[in-house]
């Protein structure tokens, strides 16, 4: 999976039903993380089948919308937080009073 990945390109990430939507442009070679699940030596793990790498920041433009939780310090959502996206910094930031 992670020489899959390193083989991208672009990428089209989102859903339609949270309204997450960001593109970007990623450089073959980056590294890619790609954790099968064990936790047996201290320190910070993915869970079975997450895959990570960075894109260039540069091209990511979109929007990120958190519709259940955010963790740590808020917890549950009354309302979604949307993020909006742009040359790879948060340009805006809506939703309730989580925000």
């Amino acid at each position: 999976m992670a020489a899959l990945f390193n083989a991208l390109r672009y990428c089209h990430e989102g859903e339609q039903q949270a309204e997450t939507h960001v593109p970007g442009w990623y450089e073959p070679g980056r590294h890619v993380n790609c954790d099968i699940g064990y936790a047996d030596t201290p320190g910070s793990h993915m869970l079975c089948g997450q895959i990570g790498w960075s894109p260039k920041l540069e091209s990511i433009n979109g929007r990120i919308v958190f519709d259940s939780s955010v963790v740590p310090r808020v917890g549950l959502l009354q309302e979604p937080i949307h993020l909006t996206i742009r040359s790879g910094g948060v340009v805006e930031v809506e939703g309730g009073k989580e925000v």
